[in-house]
């Protein structure tokens, strides 16, 4: 399979051809690379004639019916390989070299993105792309974004971000596995001078022949200095959930609040004891949170994208076969896929990226993207403010994936194309829904296929939501998880709510909200108790004509109360406290559950009584 190749075209071979710095008058026309002419198609002239052929195993050159020999990375890398292709093909070593530059130059769709990532990471589309461009605007000025990858244990997600990081400079990327603030700020901070922040030398130390003015200066310097860790340009990743204290220091920088932030840290030492340290945080990186909590702090949530890998049978059947190869025969396995020439041919383009210093993207129409997002955002909520950012920084990492065929404007600026806004919004959809109510989609994936098609107004215990997860995903969720994660984070984002059970006050039923607000509505008394425990029953009005007229008897529906009130007159019930309860409305003669009484006269009737008078 070659770069640039969909799925449906994997049973021919593409071939890539080559361009010079002349524009030809015929040009040939290769589908299935998308870019500014059409959706998922664009032309690449063709000039001398040579085409180039990326295989697992290397590349490929063609001209006129002959063809070389396939290179390795290694031989592609020799002095003398343009001159032996050159003399397989009758060719001049420059047209080699043409097609060679332009081949890692060219346009990159993100679906072809995906197909090289999948090389080692099998499905996962959206997560691995979304990811890798967002690592790609590590480079930028200010548009680097924060990713958390949470998802339950052994599903990947420390795989999917440790390889794609393999395509990028080493030197970039800081991996943690647990680390403390203050081992955190040690390890990579630098003392410097509290003025000029330069590096302070140690060896400048003034010696026993330094007069006492030299000495008080040195050490006014001493007292006054920082620690600085500079973080510009890097990617910083937490393979486990990072220190709760760490997390906190961390957020004005995950904000983008200031590029430069000072805090006061503690610090022990055998001579002095505890003492009080200066640290300045510098830059702003791309920060990766691998974890397992789907109940991360708000502040955190709004500040990342959420991702989460996928656990769908495809995929697991896809990573069986490849952890298969690598335990059984590592040497293979090196060859078939880390040392695919595509895996090579996308890190040099990482490299050119870093090298090009591109420190901003220029998008012409911003009011054409505000216009397309409100369009399937018709209610904004305040959140909407980090949630566009992110967007428009999708859209500026494809126009960096792509930076050598879009338009330079000086030498640190490009100019990002339709072909690149479509590739965000496309991109940004995939993982809105979740998002957006602040879940990951893990989360979101267990609320659609297991909670959501089983909620009704009679409610969904946990011991229903745990077998529909194991008849589904024939695997068991831990209670724990259920009940002090996702629950918990379903009803924050507002999709379900906890209630006790109507007679066994010891267990939780699960509701949905949207059942909840349409009976509000409808006249039904909402379970909130401070909508129904007012002390006069004018205050609820309620206009149960439809209900009656589906049951002149009684209708049954969940409120709230521990007792119930009813009126000596009229006969209408309501209730009070604030202990779920299934009350069952007897209607009697009333086609209203209106109160239309003068004064309200209650009387306490037990829920034996209360069931006994409408026959339940």
């Amino acid at each position: 399979m070659t770069v640039g190749q969909t799925t449906a075209e994997t049973q021919g071979a593409r071939y890539i051809p080559g361009i010079s710095g002349v524009k030809p008058s015929a040009e040939k026309y290769i589908p299935g690379i998308s870019g500014v002419n059409s959706p998922g198609e664009r032309y690449i002239p063709s000039v001398s004639g040579v085409k180039i052929e990326v295989l697992k195993e290397g590349h490929r050159f063609l001209f006129n019916g002959k063809s070389t020999k396939i290179y390795s990375l290694q031989e592609m890398d020799s002095a003398e390989f343009s001159n032996s292709a050159s003399i397989q093909l009758g060719v001049d070593p420059s047209d080699i070299l043409k097609v060679q530059y332009h081949d890692v130059e060219r346009e990159l769709t993100y679906e072809e993105l995906s197909e090289i990532l999948g090389i080692t990471i099998k499905k996962d589309k959206a997560t691995k792309v979304i990811a890798f461009l967002n690592c790609l605007l590590t480079y930028t000025e200010r548009d680097q974004t924060n990713m958390a990858m949470q998802a339950e244990s052994s599903s990947g997600k420390s795989y999917v971000i440790t390889e794609l990081l393999e395509y990028f400079p080493k030197e970039d990327v800081m991996i943690y596995g647990n680390v403390s603030p203050t081992a955190f700020f040690h390890e990579q901070g630098v003392l410097v001078d509290r003025d000029t922040n330069e590096p302070i030398d140690l060896s400048q130390k003034p010696g026993p022949d330094a007069t006492p003015e030299e000495r008080e200066t040195w050490n006014e310097r001493m007292r006054n200095s920082r620690i600085l860790v500079d973080l510009e340009k890097k990617i910083l990743v937490f393979l486990d959930q990072p220190h709760y204290r760490l997390e906190e220091y961390l957020r004005p920088l995950l904000s983008h609040d200031k590029k430069i932030i000072e805090y006061s840290i503690t610090d022990r030492s055998e001579k002095f004891g505890l003492r009080t340290k200066k640290v300045r945080l510098r830059g702003f990186p791309t920060v990766i949170i691998c974890s397992t909590r789907a109940n991360m702090d708000n502040q955190e949530k709004t500040r990342m994208f959420l991702l989460s890998p996928e656990t769908s049978v495809e995929k697991l059947n896809e990573t069986i076969d490849l952890i298969a190869l690598k335990f059984c025969n590592q040497e293979q396995y090196d060859l078939s896929c880390l040392k695919d020439a595509r895996r090579k041919w996308l890190m040099t383009r990482v490299s050119r990226i870093k090298t090009a210093g591109i420190k901003d993207v220029i998008i012409d129409s911003p009011k054409a993207i505000c216009s397309r997002f409100k369009e399937t955002h018709k209610h904004l909520i305040p959140r909407h403010q980090r949630d566009l950012p992110r967007l428009i920084g999708l859209i500026k990492g494809h126009a960096i994936l792509n930076e050598r065929q879009r338009e330079h404007i000086g030498t640190d600026r490009i100019k990002a194309t339709q072909a690149d806004i479509d590739a965000g919004f496309i991109l940004y959809e995939s993982i809105a829904e979740p998002n957006e109510l602040g879940i990951t989609p893990h989360v979101w994936e267990i609320y659609e296929q297991v909670i959501k098609p089983r909620l009704s107004d009679v409610g969904l215990e946990k011991q229903d939501i745990l077998s529909g997860y194991r008849r589904i995903f024939h695997r068991s969720l831990s209670h724990k998880e259920l009940a002090e994660e996702i629950l918990p984070t379903l009803e924050g984002a507002g999709l379900i709510i906890k209630d006790q059970h109507p007679t066994d006050k010891r267990r939780i039923v699960v509701y949905p909200t949207d059942a909840r607000d349409i009976s509000h509505e409808e006249g039904i008394y909402p379970t909130d108790a401070r909508d129904i425990s007012h002390p006069r029953h004018e205050d609820h009005p309620t206009d149960a004509g439809d209900i009656s007229q589906t049951n002149s008897e009684s209708a049954c529906y969940t409120v709230t109360g521990s007792k119930l009130e009813v009126c000596s007159n009229c006969e209408n019930w309501r209730g009070s406290e604030n202990t779920p309860m299934a009350l069952c409305f007897h209607l009697g003669q009333s086609t209203s559950l209106e109160h239309t009484c003068q004064s309200w006269q209650p009387k306490i009737k037990s829920e034996r009584e209360m069931r006994a008078g409408c026959g339940k």
